[in-house]
Protein backbone atom coordinates (compact mmCIF):
# COMPACT_ATOMS: atom_id res chain seq x y z
CA UNK A 1 0.00 0.00 0.00
CA UNK A 2 1.14 3.14 -0.97
CA UNK A 3 1.41 5.82 2.00
CA UNK A 4 -0.38 9.30 1.63
CA UNK A 5 -4.15 10.55 1.10
CA UNK A 6 -4.99 10.58 -2.60
CA UNK A 7 -8.39 12.07 -4.50
CA UNK A 8 -10.15 10.64 -7.05
CA UNK A 9 -12.17 13.12 -9.85
CA UNK A 10 -15.68 12.44 -10.85
CA UNK A 11 -16.59 13.94 -14.60
CA UNK A 12 -18.89 16.76 -13.08
CA UNK A 13 -16.62 17.86 -11.17
CA UNK A 14 -13.89 18.51 -13.97
CA UNK A 15 -16.40 20.43 -15.78
CA UNK A 16 -17.64 22.48 -13.40
CA UNK A 17 -13.84 23.43 -11.77
CA UNK A 18 -10.85 21.93 -13.85
CA UNK A 19 -9.25 24.33 -11.50
CA UNK A 20 -9.43 21.39 -9.60
CA UNK A 21 -6.12 19.85 -10.36
CA UNK A 22 -4.37 22.40 -9.27
CA UNK A 23 -5.94 23.44 -6.16
CA UNK A 24 -5.41 20.47 -3.61
CA UNK A 25 -1.84 21.04 -2.98
CA UNK A 26 0.99 18.05 -2.68
CA UNK A 27 -0.77 14.72 -3.14
CA UNK A 28 -1.92 12.37 -5.36
CA UNK A 29 -5.21 13.01 -8.01
CA UNK A 30 -6.09 10.37 -9.77
CA UNK A 31 -8.35 10.85 -12.69
CA UNK A 32 -10.46 7.66 -13.90
CA UNK A 33 -10.46 6.58 -17.45
CA UNK A 34 -13.90 6.67 -17.57
CA UNK A 35 -13.85 10.56 -16.79
CA UNK A 36 -12.27 10.86 -20.06
CA UNK A 37 -14.81 8.86 -22.18
CA UNK A 38 -17.81 10.60 -20.40
CA UNK A 39 -15.90 13.64 -21.18
CA UNK A 40 -15.33 12.84 -24.85
CA UNK A 41 -19.25 11.89 -25.08
CA UNK A 42 -19.91 15.15 -23.92
CA UNK A 43 -17.74 17.60 -26.22
CA UNK A 44 -20.84 17.52 -29.08
CA UNK A 45 -23.66 19.43 -28.03
CA UNK A 46 -26.98 17.25 -29.09
CA UNK A 47 -29.59 20.17 -28.47
CA UNK A 48 -29.19 23.71 -27.83
CA UNK A 49 -29.47 23.02 -23.81
CA UNK A 50 -26.63 20.77 -24.05
CA UNK A 51 -24.64 23.86 -25.25
CA UNK A 52 -23.34 24.43 -21.30
CA UNK A 53 -22.21 20.96 -20.68
CA UNK A 54 -20.49 20.60 -24.00
CA UNK A 55 -18.36 23.75 -23.32
CA UNK A 56 -17.63 22.53 -20.03
CA UNK A 57 -16.52 19.33 -21.29
CA UNK A 58 -13.90 20.73 -23.74
CA UNK A 59 -13.02 23.30 -21.23
CA UNK A 60 -12.09 19.86 -18.52
CA UNK A 61 -10.82 18.46 -21.83
CA UNK A 62 -7.92 21.16 -22.53
CA UNK A 63 -7.13 21.15 -19.15
CA UNK A 64 -6.43 17.51 -19.13
CA UNK A 65 -4.32 18.21 -22.62
CA UNK A 66 -2.14 21.11 -20.89
CA UNK A 67 -1.25 19.01 -18.38
CA UNK A 68 -0.56 15.74 -21.06
CA UNK A 69 2.31 18.55 -22.24
CA UNK A 70 3.78 18.69 -18.91
CA UNK A 71 4.42 14.69 -19.17
CA UNK A 72 2.68 11.07 -19.36
CA UNK A 73 -0.55 11.09 -17.10
CA UNK A 74 -0.07 7.27 -17.30
CA UNK A 75 3.23 7.62 -15.22
CA UNK A 76 1.99 10.53 -13.22
CA UNK A 77 2.72 14.33 -13.52
CA UNK A 78 3.95 16.14 -10.65
CA UNK A 79 2.80 19.96 -10.93
CA UNK A 80 4.58 23.33 -9.32
CA UNK A 81 1.34 23.45 -6.81
CA UNK A 82 2.39 20.07 -5.96
CA UNK A 83 -0.46 18.08 -6.88
CA UNK A 84 0.72 14.41 -9.04
CA UNK A 85 -1.92 13.80 -11.48
CA UNK A 86 -2.29 10.60 -12.99
CA UNK A 87 -4.89 8.24 -14.95
CA UNK A 88 -6.63 5.14 -13.49
CA UNK A 89 -8.96 2.90 -14.38
CA UNK A 90 -10.79 -0.36 -12.07
CA UNK A 91 -10.51 -3.84 -12.44
CA UNK A 92 -13.05 -5.96 -13.77
CA UNK A 93 -13.29 -7.92 -10.82
CA UNK A 94 -13.36 -4.67 -8.64
CA UNK A 95 -16.69 -3.49 -11.03
CA UNK A 96 -17.99 -6.80 -10.31
CA UNK A 97 -18.06 -6.33 -6.53
CA UNK A 98 -19.18 -2.49 -6.93
CA UNK A 99 -22.32 -3.97 -9.26
CA UNK A 100 -22.80 -6.52 -6.89
CA UNK A 101 -23.54 -4.11 -3.81
CA UNK A 102 -24.63 -1.80 -5.44
CA UNK A 103 -27.40 -2.93 -8.23
CA UNK A 104 -30.19 -1.41 -6.00
CA UNK A 105 -28.78 2.03 -5.58
CA UNK A 106 -26.75 3.02 -8.79
CA UNK A 107 -28.19 2.47 -12.32
CA UNK A 108 -25.45 4.21 -14.29
CA UNK A 109 -22.63 2.65 -15.90
CA UNK A 110 -20.51 5.06 -16.44
CA UNK A 111 -20.91 6.23 -12.65
CA UNK A 112 -20.29 2.48 -11.44
CA UNK A 113 -17.04 2.37 -13.22
CA UNK A 114 -15.59 5.41 -11.73
CA UNK A 115 -17.13 3.84 -7.99
CA UNK A 116 -14.71 0.66 -9.26
CA UNK A 117 -11.76 3.16 -9.87
CA UNK A 118 -12.32 4.08 -6.26
CA UNK A 119 -12.64 1.04 -5.13
CA UNK A 120 -9.26 -0.22 -6.29
CA UNK A 121 -7.58 3.03 -5.48
CA UNK A 122 -9.00 2.13 -1.86
CA UNK A 123 -6.31 -0.73 -1.81
CA UNK A 124 -3.45 1.18 -2.74
CA UNK A 125 -3.54 4.54 -0.26
CA UNK A 126 -4.18 4.85 2.89
CA UNK A 127 -6.68 7.28 2.78
CA UNK A 128 -9.26 7.86 -0.32
CA UNK A 129 -11.68 10.75 -1.64
CA UNK A 130 -13.68 10.49 -4.18
CA UNK A 131 -14.78 14.06 -5.30
CA UNK A 132 -18.28 14.28 -6.63
CA UNK A 133 -20.92 16.77 -6.92
CA UNK A 134 -23.46 14.09 -7.46
CA UNK A 135 -25.23 13.35 -3.67
CA UNK A 136 -26.14 9.73 -4.99
CA UNK A 137 -22.15 9.05 -6.38
CA UNK A 138 -21.34 10.46 -2.77
CA UNK A 139 -23.88 7.80 -1.02
CA UNK A 140 -23.10 4.85 -2.94
CA UNK A 141 -18.92 5.67 -2.15
CA UNK A 142 -19.96 5.72 1.52
CA UNK A 143 -21.93 1.72 1.00
CA UNK A 144 -18.29 0.68 -0.38
CA UNK A 145 -16.34 2.72 2.47
CA UNK A 146 -15.06 5.34 0.74
CA UNK A 147 -15.05 8.81 1.74
CA UNK A 148 -17.38 10.66 -0.48
CA UNK A 149 -16.96 14.72 -0.58
CA UNK A 150 -18.46 17.76 -3.11
CA UNK A 151 -15.85 20.34 -4.34
CA UNK A 152 -16.29 23.30 -2.96
CA UNK A 153 -14.51 26.15 -2.07
CA UNK A 154 -15.68 27.09 1.82
CA UNK A 155 -17.04 30.99 2.42
CA UNK A 156 -13.78 31.85 4.61
CA UNK A 157 -11.61 30.86 1.92
CA UNK A 158 -13.71 33.16 -0.83
CA UNK A 159 -11.30 36.40 -1.50
CA UNK A 160 -13.60 39.50 -0.11
CA UNK A 161 -11.37 42.22 -1.44
CA UNK A 162 -10.97 44.11 1.85
CA UNK A 163 -9.16 43.47 5.22
CA UNK A 164 -8.57 45.08 8.59
CA UNK A 165 -4.93 46.33 9.38
CA UNK A 166 -3.86 44.78 12.27
CA UNK A 167 -0.36 45.07 13.87
CA UNK A 168 1.59 47.54 16.07
CA UNK A 169 -0.65 50.64 17.13
CA UNK A 170 2.02 52.78 15.83
CA UNK A 171 2.11 51.56 12.92
CA UNK A 172 -1.84 51.70 12.73
CA UNK A 173 -1.16 55.23 14.14
CA UNK A 174 0.96 56.17 10.94
CA UNK A 175 -1.41 54.25 8.88
CA UNK A 176 -4.42 55.81 10.01
CA UNK A 177 -3.26 59.43 9.94
CA UNK A 178 -1.92 59.29 6.64
CA UNK A 179 -5.27 58.12 5.33
CA UNK A 180 -7.45 60.45 7.67
CA UNK A 181 -5.82 63.69 5.34
CA UNK A 182 -7.44 62.23 2.42
CA UNK A 183 -5.25 63.99 -0.16
CA UNK A 184 -4.13 62.26 -3.44
CA UNK A 185 -0.51 62.63 -2.70
CA UNK A 186 -0.47 60.75 0.29
CA UNK A 187 0.29 57.74 1.04
CA UNK A 188 1.07 54.79 3.51
CA UNK A 189 3.58 52.02 3.13
CA UNK A 190 2.09 49.01 2.57
CA UNK A 191 2.53 46.71 6.38
CA UNK A 192 1.78 43.37 4.91
CA UNK A 193 3.18 41.66 1.33
CA UNK A 194 -0.04 39.03 0.40
CA UNK A 195 -2.10 42.41 -0.13
CA UNK A 196 -3.50 41.95 -3.58
CA UNK A 197 -3.87 45.39 -5.82
CA UNK A 198 -6.77 47.29 -5.15
CA UNK A 199 -7.66 45.16 -2.23
CA UNK A 200 -9.37 47.70 -0.29
CA UNK A 201 -8.61 48.30 3.51
CA UNK A 202 -9.94 49.95 7.55
CA UNK A 203 -7.71 51.00 9.96
CA UNK A 204 -9.19 51.31 13.27
CA UNK A 205 -7.68 53.70 16.17
CA UNK A 206 -9.59 53.74 18.94
CA UNK A 207 -13.26 54.42 18.25
CA UNK A 208 -12.42 55.72 14.38
CA UNK A 209 -11.48 54.49 11.45
CA UNK A 210 -10.28 54.77 8.15
CA UNK A 211 -10.40 53.47 4.63
CA UNK A 212 -8.23 52.96 2.18
CA UNK A 213 -7.27 51.12 -0.78
CA UNK A 214 -3.86 49.15 -1.85
CA UNK A 215 -1.65 50.80 -5.06
CA UNK A 216 -1.56 49.08 -7.92
CA UNK A 217 1.71 48.15 -7.45
CA UNK A 218 1.47 46.89 -3.70
CA UNK A 219 3.55 49.21 -2.49
CA UNK A 220 1.48 51.70 -0.81
CA UNK A 221 -1.89 52.43 0.62
CA UNK A 222 -3.67 55.48 -0.96
CA UNK A 223 -6.18 57.01 0.34
CA UNK A 224 -10.38 57.33 -0.94
CA UNK A 225 -11.39 59.17 -3.88
CA UNK A 226 -12.92 61.96 -2.66
CA UNK A 227 -15.85 61.46 -5.09
CA UNK A 228 -16.62 58.12 -3.17
CA UNK A 229 -17.59 59.90 0.18
CA UNK A 230 -20.20 62.46 -1.88
CA UNK A 231 -23.31 62.11 -3.90
CA UNK A 232 -22.86 60.22 -6.85
CA UNK A 233 -26.26 61.31 -9.23
CA UNK A 234 -28.06 61.86 -5.58
CA UNK A 235 -27.20 58.63 -4.29
CA UNK A 236 -24.55 58.80 -1.14
CA UNK A 237 -23.11 55.43 0.61
CA UNK A 238 -24.91 54.21 3.53
CA UNK A 239 -21.64 52.12 5.26
CA UNK A 240 -18.16 51.73 4.72
CA UNK A 241 -18.20 49.00 2.01
CA UNK A 242 -20.44 50.94 -0.38
CA UNK A 243 -17.41 53.57 0.32
CA UNK A 244 -15.03 51.15 -0.96
CA UNK A 245 -16.86 50.13 -3.75
CA UNK A 246 -17.58 53.78 -4.83
CA UNK A 247 -14.11 54.06 -5.08
CA UNK A 248 -13.65 51.18 -7.43
CA UNK A 249 -16.24 52.43 -9.39
CA UNK A 250 -15.46 55.61 -10.08
CA UNK A 251 -11.65 54.67 -10.81
CA UNK A 252 -11.21 55.09 -14.62
CA UNK A 253 -7.89 53.12 -13.68
CA UNK A 254 -9.60 49.81 -12.98
CA UNK A 255 -11.00 48.83 -15.81
CA UNK A 256 -12.29 45.75 -14.82
CA UNK A 257 -14.28 45.57 -11.16
CA UNK A 258 -16.12 42.70 -9.56
CA UNK A 259 -18.68 43.51 -6.71
CA UNK A 260 -20.69 40.68 -5.11
CA UNK A 261 -23.19 40.57 -1.92
CA UNK A 262 -26.58 39.21 -1.21
CA UNK A 263 -29.87 40.49 -2.42
CA UNK A 264 -30.17 44.37 -1.06
CA UNK A 265 -26.82 45.35 -0.74
CA UNK A 266 -26.61 47.79 -3.11
CA UNK A 267 -24.71 46.49 -5.86
CA UNK A 268 -26.89 47.64 -9.22
CA UNK A 269 -27.69 50.82 -7.41
CA UNK A 270 -23.79 52.04 -6.48
CA UNK A 271 -23.13 50.88 -10.50
CA UNK A 272 -25.89 52.28 -11.93
CA UNK A 273 -25.21 56.05 -10.69
CA UNK A 274 -21.49 55.89 -10.60
CA UNK A 275 -21.85 55.03 -14.29
CA UNK A 276 -24.25 57.63 -14.96
CA UNK A 277 -22.57 60.11 -13.22
CA UNK A 278 -18.86 59.36 -15.23
CA UNK A 279 -21.00 59.84 -18.33
CA UNK A 280 -22.10 62.97 -17.92
CA UNK A 281 -18.45 63.75 -16.36
CA UNK A 282 -17.40 62.72 -20.17
CA UNK A 283 -15.55 60.07 -18.35
CA UNK A 284 -17.58 57.45 -20.79
CA UNK A 285 -20.04 57.93 -23.47
CA UNK A 286 -22.29 55.22 -22.73
CA UNK A 287 -23.61 52.54 -20.12
CA UNK A 288 -24.25 49.89 -21.02
CA UNK A 289 -26.15 47.28 -19.36
CA UNK A 290 -26.42 43.26 -19.98
CA UNK A 291 -27.35 40.08 -17.99
CA UNK A 292 -28.45 36.64 -18.19
CA UNK A 293 -32.06 36.06 -19.33
CA UNK A 294 -33.23 33.56 -16.54
CA UNK A 295 -36.85 33.54 -15.51
CA UNK A 296 -37.54 32.30 -12.21
CA UNK A 297 -39.90 29.39 -12.21
CA UNK A 298 -40.96 28.33 -15.20
CA UNK A 299 -40.53 30.50 -18.11
CA UNK A 300 -44.06 31.98 -19.66
CA UNK A 301 -43.07 32.01 -22.93
CA UNK A 302 -41.36 34.18 -25.30
CA UNK A 303 -43.03 38.00 -25.56
CA UNK A 304 -44.18 39.47 -28.79
CA UNK A 305 -42.61 42.13 -30.16
CA UNK A 306 -39.12 43.46 -31.51
CA UNK A 307 -36.09 42.51 -29.07
CA UNK A 308 -36.34 45.76 -27.12
CA UNK A 309 -40.18 44.14 -25.81
CA UNK A 310 -38.79 41.17 -25.43
CA UNK A 311 -35.84 42.44 -22.98
CA UNK A 312 -38.32 44.50 -21.17
CA UNK A 313 -39.35 41.99 -18.51
CA UNK A 314 -35.47 41.11 -17.80
CA UNK A 315 -34.58 45.01 -17.35
CA UNK A 316 -37.40 45.92 -14.92
CA UNK A 317 -34.43 45.12 -12.18
CA UNK A 318 -32.32 48.22 -13.81
CA UNK A 319 -35.36 50.50 -14.21
CA UNK A 320 -36.18 49.85 -10.47
CA UNK A 321 -33.23 50.98 -9.37
CA UNK A 322 -33.32 54.15 -11.99
CA UNK A 323 -36.88 55.20 -10.69
CA UNK A 324 -34.67 55.45 -7.40
CA UNK A 325 -31.53 57.24 -9.00
CA UNK A 326 -34.49 60.01 -10.64
CA UNK A 327 -36.10 60.55 -7.43
CA UNK A 328 -32.82 60.92 -5.37
CA UNK A 329 -31.29 62.65 -8.15
CA UNK A 330 -34.39 65.43 -8.34
CA UNK A 331 -35.09 65.58 -4.85
CA UNK A 332 -34.29 69.47 -3.99
CA UNK A 333 -31.67 69.77 -6.22
CA UNK A 334 -31.61 70.77 -10.14
CA UNK A 335 -29.90 68.16 -12.84
CA UNK A 336 -28.34 70.76 -14.29
CA UNK A 337 -27.17 72.91 -12.03
CA UNK A 338 -25.12 69.73 -10.32
CA UNK A 339 -23.89 68.63 -13.20
CA UNK A 340 -23.31 71.85 -15.53
CA UNK A 341 -21.01 69.58 -17.46
CA UNK A 342 -24.07 68.60 -19.29
CA UNK A 343 -24.21 71.99 -20.75
CA UNK A 344 -22.89 72.18 -24.37
CA UNK A 345 -21.96 68.53 -24.81
CA UNK A 346 -23.25 67.70 -28.39
CA UNK A 347 -26.45 65.98 -28.99
CA UNK A 348 -27.23 66.27 -25.17
CA UNK A 349 -27.02 69.90 -24.88
CA UNK A 350 -29.98 70.02 -27.64
CA UNK A 351 -32.31 68.05 -25.04
CA UNK A 352 -34.73 70.61 -22.93
CA UNK A 353 -33.89 71.03 -19.28
CA UNK A 354 -36.82 68.99 -18.53
CA UNK A 355 -35.63 65.71 -20.42
CA UNK A 356 -32.29 65.94 -18.85
CA UNK A 357 -33.68 66.27 -15.13
CA UNK A 358 -35.45 62.75 -17.15
CA UNK A 359 -32.84 60.27 -16.04
CA UNK A 360 -33.99 57.47 -18.09
CA UNK A 361 -31.92 59.83 -21.06
CA UNK A 362 -29.05 58.45 -19.07
CA UNK A 363 -30.18 54.85 -18.42
CA UNK A 364 -28.62 52.93 -20.49
CA UNK A 365 -30.55 53.31 -24.10
CA UNK A 366 -32.57 50.48 -25.10
CA UNK A 367 -30.50 49.93 -28.33
CA UNK A 368 -26.84 49.56 -26.56
CA UNK A 369 -28.70 46.99 -24.06
CA UNK A 370 -27.95 43.39 -24.90
CA UNK A 371 -30.03 40.96 -22.66
CA UNK A 372 -30.33 37.42 -23.67
CA UNK A 373 -30.43 34.04 -22.21
CA UNK A 374 -26.97 33.85 -23.26
CA UNK A 375 -26.17 37.60 -23.66
CA UNK A 376 -22.28 37.03 -25.72
CA UNK A 377 -24.10 35.90 -28.71
CA UNK A 378 -25.09 39.56 -29.16
CA UNK A 379 -21.33 40.80 -27.86
CA UNK A 380 -19.55 38.00 -30.08
CA UNK A 381 -17.28 40.51 -32.61
CA UNK A 382 -18.05 43.32 -30.81
CA UNK A 383 -15.35 45.89 -29.51
CA UNK A 384 -16.34 47.85 -27.26
CA UNK A 385 -14.58 51.42 -26.68
CA UNK A 386 -15.48 54.46 -24.09
CA UNK A 387 -18.24 52.35 -22.39
CA UNK A 388 -19.35 51.26 -18.95
CA UNK A 389 -20.26 48.01 -19.21
CA UNK A 390 -22.45 46.30 -16.16
CA UNK A 391 -22.88 42.84 -16.32
CA UNK A 392 -25.62 42.08 -13.48
CA UNK A 393 -26.26 38.71 -12.22
CA UNK A 394 -23.11 37.80 -13.53
CA UNK A 395 -23.17 33.86 -11.01
CA UNK A 396 -25.37 32.43 -13.93
CA UNK A 397 -23.10 33.17 -16.71
CA UNK A 398 -20.34 30.75 -17.61
CA UNK A 399 -15.83 31.42 -17.43
CA UNK A 400 -16.52 31.42 -21.21
CA UNK A 401 -19.54 33.42 -20.92
CA UNK A 402 -17.88 36.12 -18.90
CA UNK A 403 -14.53 36.10 -21.13
CA UNK A 404 -16.10 37.23 -24.14
CA UNK A 405 -18.05 39.82 -22.62
CA UNK A 406 -14.75 41.13 -20.89
CA UNK A 407 -12.91 40.21 -24.19
CA UNK A 408 -15.17 43.02 -26.17
CA UNK A 409 -14.13 46.29 -23.84
CA UNK A 410 -12.10 48.31 -26.10
CA UNK A 411 -9.72 51.46 -25.66
CA UNK A 412 -11.33 53.53 -22.68
CA UNK A 413 -13.91 50.94 -22.05
CA UNK A 414 -14.99 49.74 -18.32
CA UNK A 415 -16.36 46.31 -17.37
CA UNK A 416 -18.60 45.52 -13.85
CA UNK A 417 -19.64 42.49 -13.16
CA UNK A 418 -22.06 42.22 -10.69
CA UNK A 419 -23.61 39.00 -8.55
CA UNK A 420 -24.31 37.05 -5.67
CA UNK A 421 -22.27 33.62 -5.60
CA UNK A 422 -24.93 31.54 -3.42
CA UNK A 423 -27.71 32.96 -5.24
CA UNK A 424 -27.34 30.49 -8.82
CA UNK A 425 -30.46 29.58 -10.28
CA UNK A 426 -29.92 29.04 -13.97
CA UNK A 427 -32.08 26.23 -15.10
CA UNK A 428 -29.81 24.54 -17.24
CA UNK A 429 -27.01 23.57 -14.98
CA UNK A 430 -23.43 24.12 -15.77
CA UNK A 431 -22.90 26.59 -13.09
CA UNK A 432 -22.60 26.26 -9.09
CA UNK A 433 -22.41 28.37 -5.91
CA UNK A 434 -18.49 27.00 -5.95
CA UNK A 435 -18.06 26.81 -9.64
CA UNK A 436 -19.33 29.68 -11.95
CA UNK A 437 -17.77 32.24 -14.07
CA UNK A 438 -18.24 35.44 -11.33
CA UNK A 439 -16.53 33.29 -8.75
CA UNK A 440 -13.62 32.00 -11.05
CA UNK A 441 -12.69 35.20 -12.61
CA UNK A 442 -12.56 36.94 -8.88
CA UNK A 443 -9.84 34.56 -8.00
CA UNK A 444 -7.99 35.04 -11.28
CA UNK A 445 -8.36 38.64 -11.23
CA UNK A 446 -7.31 39.13 -7.32
CA UNK A 447 -3.60 39.54 -8.30
CA UNK A 448 -3.57 41.65 -11.60
CA UNK A 449 -3.29 45.57 -11.50
CA UNK A 450 -6.31 46.43 -14.05
CA UNK A 451 -9.21 45.18 -11.07
CA UNK A 452 -10.64 45.37 -7.69
CA UNK A 453 -13.09 43.28 -5.91
CA UNK A 454 -15.73 43.91 -2.89
CA UNK A 455 -18.31 41.58 -1.30
CA UNK A 456 -20.99 43.74 0.03
CA UNK A 457 -22.48 42.78 3.00
CA UNK A 458 -24.92 44.68 4.67
CA UNK A 459 -28.52 44.67 3.63
CA UNK A 460 -30.18 47.67 3.06
CA UNK A 461 -33.24 47.20 1.26
CA UNK A 462 -35.40 45.97 3.75
CA UNK A 463 -35.43 43.59 7.01
CA UNK A 464 -37.42 41.18 5.23
CA UNK A 465 -35.11 41.11 2.38
CA UNK A 466 -32.02 40.88 4.79
CA UNK A 467 -33.49 38.32 6.66
CA UNK A 468 -34.63 35.81 3.59
CA UNK A 469 -31.10 36.31 2.25
CA UNK A 470 -29.74 35.43 5.41
CA UNK A 471 -31.93 32.15 5.97
CA UNK A 472 -33.64 31.01 3.06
Amino acid sequence: MERGSCFVIDTNVLMSHPDVLTSLGPTTVLIPLEALHELDKLKSPRSRDDDVRSRQARDALRALKKLKKQGSLERGVTLPSGETVQWMTYDESDLAIVRSMLRAHVSNESDLRILATAYRVRRLYESVVLLTNDFGVQLAADLLRIKGEEWKVSRSEVYTGHREIIGSESAKQTIFEALSKGTASTVAKQPKPSMSPHETVSVTVGDETALGIVSADCAQILPLNPEALSSVMGITAKNREQQLALHLLLDPAIPVVTITGTAGTGKTLLTLSSGLHQVVHGRYAEVIVTRALEPIGRDPGSVPGDVTKKISPYMDCFEDNLAVIREMALSGRDLMNHYPSLQGRGRQSQRSKGQLNDMAAYSAPSSLVEVRKEPITYLRGRSIRSSFIVVDEAQNLTLKMIKTIITRAGEGSKVVLLGDLHQVDSPHGGVSPNANGLAVTIERFRTQELSGHITLKEGLRSPLASMAALLL
